[in-house]
């Protein structure tokens, strides 16, 4: 599973130019995150955090219920992000073509 999440907005919501929708929803914490070209979201997926006692990368983890999230429907425009996922231990990597 997944540690933590970053997502990365390329480019702006809300904005001419920009897209319209496209918020990152965490329906458990009512909250909503507009896109802001060149900001970053960081978030824990899960209840295990390093540093924290007993954290073991290798035990299983547990996701955290009220870091469900989404991406609301884009309106208008494109909405670009990047992911960047976290993992407590290394992942395999696909072999190229």
């Amino acid at each position: 599973g997944r540690l933590a999440t970053a997502l990365v907005y390329l480019n702006d919501g809300a904005r001419a130019g920009g897209f319209a929708g496209g918020a990152t929803a965490f329906p458990e914490l009512n909250v909503e995150v507009a896109a802001a070209r060149g900001a970053a979201l960081v978030f824990w997926n899960t209840i295990e955090r390093p540093g924290r006692a007993g954290f073991d990368a290798r035990a299983p983890l547990h996701a955290e219920p009220r870091l469900v999230h989404a991406g609301l429907e884009v309106t208008a425009g494109e909405k670009w992000i990047c992911n960047v996922w976290v993992h407590p231990v290394a992942q395999p990597r696909e072999p190229p073509g």
